[in-house]
């Protein structure tokens, strides 16, 4: 019996990479550089603002550049987050069906708290994202993030829940990590933001969904 089941946020339960696309490409507009398309961004999302800068503008950290385009990716989508996010199709329909089988569910993503509330907030103002979480770990809510395992062990904390009972869903290896040293089934969410050169078989998780309804199968 699953006794809850927790989400990554970020290329699990929502699309945020949109948000993502039109500001990299107005700082590339103004740096006279190519656009990029939202196909090959999906694949760079998962690994931060750091990732981003660096895949967007060929560069790496130590480049002049990149601690002013970061700074400028960052204040730009605190103005602009959820603007262009949506819930994965059929996300809404898995956790309609957690509500309604009464199995508590919550968040555990490596987003920073001040930006994962103003995404969500956004989104519930929006009528977008209509369930509300048992619970919500953000990065900095706990002093590791993933593949840490103490955000996912708060969460469990929080919904008064044992670990070992439950569920994790996520679209990156340290989602896997994380939920493994947990003692928790693992769900890789392979419509999400996987890397060019990830090979997702190597992760280990028990499970692999090419769609969100397909969770349910495991539950």
């Amino acid at each position: 019996m699953t006794a809850a089941v927790l989400f990554d946020l970020d290329g699990t339960l929502l699309d945020t990479a949109p948000d993502f696309l039109q500001i990299l490409n107005q700082l590339l507009q103004q740096e006279n550089k190519p656009a990029l398309l939202l196909s090959e961004l999906r694949h760079v999302v998962a690994g931060g603002s750091d990732a981003m800068v660096q895949y967007s503008f060929n560069i790496t950290e130590e480049d002049p550049q990149f601690w002013k385009l970061k700074q400028q990716l960052l204040q730009e989508y605190q103005r602009i987050v959820g603007t262009h996010v949506r819930p994965f199709e059929g996300i809404n329909t898995v956790l309609q069906h957690l509500n309604t089988a009464n199995i508590p569910w919550g968040i555990v993503t490596n987003k920073h708290a001040h930006f994962t509330k103003l995404l969500l907030d956004k989104l519930k103002m929006n009528a977008q994202f209509v369930h509300k979480p048992g619970c919500i770990v953000s990065g900095d809510t706990t002093p590791f993030c993933k593949p840490h395992p103490a955000p996912l062990l708060y969460a469990c904390k929080l919904l008064k829940v044992n670990p070992t009972e439950c569920i994790f869903v996520g679209d990156a290896e340290r989602d896997v990590v994380a939920g493994k040293a947990c003692g928790m089934k693992t769900i890789v969410a392979h419509f999400g933001y996987i890397r060019f050169d990830e090979d997702i078989a190597t992760w280990g998780a028990d499970f692999c969904v090419d769609r969100p309804e397909a969770i349910l199968d495991y539950i």
